[in-house]
C-alpha cells in the first residue's frame, strides 16, 4: 500500500505545468477526489511558460503585479487573522517571480516597484488598518484584528 505522505510529496513536486518558480507548489490530491492547492496561475495551465522577451518597463510592471498579489494576500491574512491554503501557494509563487525578475533587471528597480505598490495600496486601504499592518506593534495589530472580528460578528447578527 502506498504511503499517503509519498503521494503528498509527489503531488507537491509535480505541478500540472512546470516553470522556473513553482517547484514544490503542486496541487495535492486527497482521498475522495478532493484537490487542495490547485491554483491556475501557480501550478495549473496558467503557469505554463511562454517565450516572450519583455522590455525593462514591462518587467517592472510584472514585478509590481506580483508584489501586489503577495501584499494583498498578507493584508487579508492580517485583517481576518486567517490563512488560505491556495493563497499560501500564490504568495510563495508571487515572491519567487519577483526574485526571478530582480535577477534580470536588478534589485534597485524591483525595490522601487515594491515601494510604489506599497504606496498605492496604502492609499486605497483604510489608513488605520494599513498603518497597523505595516508598522504596528503586536498590540496595535491585535487591536485591529479584534475590531475587524467584532464588525464581522455584528454583520452576521444583522
Amino acid at each position: 500500500m502506498d504511503d499517503p505522505s509519498d503521494r503528498f510529496l509527489e503531488d507537491l513536486n509535480n505541478p500540472e505545468a512546470r516553470n522556473l518558480d513553482n517547484e514544490g507548489l503542486g496541487a495535492v490530491h486527497l482521498r475522495g477526489g478532493f484537490v487542495m492547492g490547485q491554483v491556475h496561475e501557480v501550478n495549473g495551465p496558467g503557469a505554463a511558460e511562454v517565450v516572450f522577451m519583455p522590455t525593462r518597463h514591462e518587467a517592472v510592471q510584472l514585478a509590481k503585479y506580483w508584489f501586489q498579489v503577495a501584499i494583498e494576500i498578507e493584508y487579508r491574512w492580517f485583517l481576518f487573522d486567517q490563512v488560505d491554503s491556495n493563497e499560501s501557494l500564490l504568495k510563495a509563487f508571487a515572491y519567487r517571480r519577483v526574485r526571478t525578475i530582480a535577477k534580470v533587471i536588478g534589485e534597485v528597480e524591483v525595490r522601487e516597484a515594491n515601494r510604489q505598490v506599497e504606496e498605492e495600496l496604502s492609499k486605497k486601504n483604510d489608513p488605520k488598518y494599513w498603518k497597523a499592518f505595516r508598522f504596528g506593534t503586536d498590540q496595535e495589530r491585535l487591536a485591529v484584528q479584534e475590531e475587524i472580528q467584532r464588525k464581522l460578528e455584528e454583520d452576521q447578527k444583522d
